[in-house]
Parts: structure tokens; sequence; C-alpha cells
């Protein structure tokens, strides 16, 4: 009786580990199938994770901040730009270039402000216009583009020239 209870035993145990089996074969063919349709939602365009990203300035070193910007579909780019340097500085160039993965936001060609040697007291901002003949984003109305922001300048009396780098992610208004 006892041996016989064993067997069976055996075999109860045996069929709950293959129930248990099937179900956790059942949920990881299920999430595959879902994270598969998400990654194809994303790759075709449907889904675009990008524009839920916040729109942002961000310039590196705490030598500029940016202090509001704006992209138009017309392609004019403005961003006002504060010296947080510490001394007087004069900007000579900024410039915004396309980031490899931006697919066809920007131009081919760099983005250079039409203001050049520009004298900005510590604290104060700078407006700096970037042209419409930079690049075309009235189809990018609504959406987001990014570009990489260098900033060419030196303190107020020197000859050394420096540049500080950034990102820009903007959302493209009318």
């Amino acid at each position: 009786f006892h041996i016989s209870n064993s067997e069976e035993f055996k075999k109860m145990k045996k069929k709950k580990g293959q129930v248990a089996m099937e179900s956790l074969m059942v949920y990881g063919i299920a999430l595959l199938i879902v994270a598969l349709a998400i990654g194809a939602l994303i790759y075709f365009g449907v889904l675009d994770l990008g524009g839920m990203l916040p729109d942002k300035c961000d310039i590196k070193g705490g030598t500029f901040t940016c202090k509001e910007y704006a992209v138009f579909g017309d392609g004019n780019i403005q961003m006002e730009i504060q010296n947080s340097y510490g001394k007087t500085v004069t900007v000579s160039k900024v410039q915004i270039n396309p980031e490899e993965d931006s697919v066809g936001i920007l131009s081919a060609t760099d983005c250079v402000a039409a203001e050049t040697d520009v004298t900005i007291a510590n604290g104060n901002t700078g407006l700096f216009k970037i042209p419409d003949s930079c690049a075309d984003l009235e189809e990018f109305v609504g959406k987001k583009i990014r570009g990489e922001i260098a900033i060419t300048w030196n303190t107020a009396g020197s000859q050394i020239t420096k540049t500080s780098y950034g990102s820009l992610q903007a959302t493209v208004s009318e």
C-alpha cells in the first residue's frame, strides 16, 4: 500500500511540474509577442517615444545656460543664452549641428547664428537667431528635433578661443 502511494505521489508531482512549466512557457511567449508588437510599432514610426520626452536645452560645463529657446516650422531657431561664467565673454559663433540619428530633421549643413561677436556680461543673456535657410522644418511641426550646440567664445580681453558644447531637443512650433 505504501509503495503504490509513493508511485502515485511521484506521478502527481511530475504532472504538477509539467503544468507549471507549460504555464511559464505560455506567459513567456505572450510577453515575447507583446514586446515584438511594440518594437514593430516603434520601428515603423506608428509609436513615437521621442515625442514623450520633454523639451530641453542643455549646455555642458556651466559656462552658459539656455534661458529660452524656440524652433519654428519655417526653419528659424532662436536661443537666449545666459552667461554663467563669472566674467564678461564675447560669443563669436553659435552653431547647431544635426545629430546623426536625426533623420532629415536638420539639413546636412551646419546651422550658424547670424549674430557674431556678441558681448555678454556675467549674468546677462544674448539672443541668437539661426536663419530659416538652415533647415526646412514645416513637415516636423508638432514633432521633436534634436541637435548638438557648439558655442565658440572667449573672455573679454583674451585671444584664447574656447568652445562649449550642449544639446537641444525641442518641439517644432508653427
